[in-house]
């Protein structure tokens, strides 16, 4: 009775947490900006930091993983005969086998990554670094900061989809 509406209640409470930490993480790398000259007067050097999302992709790859697995049941909907073959098919899919969950997360990896790849462009961030006098502490302007950039987004996606999946799951 009571014990049991606790118990649901605390794995709530720590879901819930756990998507909020996952939902508003970020990694805030320093940016270090030069001094320049505006006017008759020197402009000092700023540092700022650069924040990239946990969580860039949201929910979104979740939602295209799920269509995608539920893609072949919509279209056996509009088949009347469907056969035992595109029958087991589907039921493979569903999530409740291994393959199907396996497939799911495997969707949810690539579509995580697919997706923070469009949104997040390292080499388009390093120009417009270069352009502004910006630079990351350490890293050479250009090429070495696309690539810092792109080490740091790939750890940094990968922890965010282990979180999407692990909330998709639960």
């Amino acid at each position: 009775g009571a014990a049991k509406v606790a118990a649901i209640l605390l794995i709530l409470i720590v879901v819930l947490a756990f998507i909020v930490c996952v939902n508003t993480g970020e990694r805030r790398l320093p940016v270090q900006y030069s001094s320049k000259m505006v006017g008759r007067k020197q402009a000092s050097g700023r540092s700022t930091n650069m924040p990239i999302k946990v969580n860039t992709s949201g929910v979104i790859s979740i939602i295209f993983a799920i269509s995608l697995l539920q893609f072949p049941q919509q279209i056996g909907m509009f088949i009347p005969n469907k056969g035992a073959t595109f029958t087991k098919v589907t039921d493979v899919l569903n999530m409740t086998y291994p393959i199907g969950a396996i497939i799911y997360i495997i969707l949810i990896f690539f579509f995580t990554y697919f997706y923070t790849s469009i949104v997040i462009n390292p080499n388009e961030i390093a120009m417009n670094m270069k352009k502004n006098g910006g630079f990351i502490p350490g890293i050479r302007p250009c090429k070495p900061t696309s690539d810092y950039l792109n080490k740091i987004l790939n750890y940094i996606v990968f922890i965010g989809a282990i979180g999407l999946i692990i909330v998709s799951v639960i």
